[in-house]
């Protein structure tokens, strides 16, 4: 089941421009998939092709820090296009 209340955030991994794609269950405090392929459209795209459309529906909010995460996630999750919350506090 997708989270409802996810967090989406990139972290340097090493010193330099390396990182890494975290997605976080905001309700259970628990990181729910990362991937190490820079902070592109694509690194969160597989975290939304992990579920069915019918299960993305269930989505309330998404707070999301890089502008290429908002494409993806609206392509795959449109219920949460008026919920979504663009974290600038770490931008």
């Amino acid at each position: 089941m997708p989270v409802h209340y996810l967090r989406v955030d990139e972290k340097a991994f090493r010193k330099g421009r390396d990182y890494v794609t975290i997605a976080y269950d905001l309700m259970a405090s628990s990181v729910e998939y990362v991937v190490a392929e820079d902070c592109k459209t694509e690194s969160l795209e597989g975290y939304h092709l992990l579920f069915i459309p019918e299960q993305l529906e269930q989505a309330k909010v998404v707070a999301i820090i890089w502008k290429p995460y908002f494409q993806t996630t609206l392509e795959h999750v449109p219920a949460v296009e008026n919920t979504i919350v663009h974290d600038k506090s770490t931008s």
